[in-house]
């Protein structure tokens, strides 16, 4: 199977927040990876492809949370449980994507030094 990702992803093992609608109440995740496109999300709940979500996502080492809307493009049923779902979001552009995608190029260039490729 062809890997279709244009992005390397990064582990990223981080409580995320999200909602579905601006009405609706936060829901806790766990991040499992991320991207400079995106995030995989372990939620509790089924949540349909092209749904948009709102996301508040504090990064290691910073106390402020980054806002950012994703869309999912796609959801499977998490192995050995009924009730949870892995998701990939797609970040949408704009608002405070930067800080994130400053901390993936961070985190890759860690990854690249500590893999010995760099010799």
């Amino acid at each position: 199977m062809q890997d279709r990702r244009k992005f390397i992803r990064v582990p990223f093992y981080e409580p995320v927040e999200y909602q579905r609608s601006v009405e609706s109440a936060l829901q806790g995740a766990a991040a499992k990876d991320i991207s400079q496109m995106g995030l995989k999300l372990s939620i509790n709940e089924y949540i349909a492809e092209n749904t948009v979500v709102g996301l508040q996502i504090r990064l290691p080492g910073q106390t402020r949370i980054i806002p950012a809307s994703a869309q999912v493009v796609w959801v499977r049923q998490a192995p050995y449980r009924d009730d949870a779902w892995d998701v990939g979001v797609r970040l949408i552009a704009g608002g405070e994507t930067s800080a994130i995608q400053d901390y993936i190029g961070l985190r890759q260039c860690e990854i690249y030094l500590r893999s010995g490729e760099a010799e």
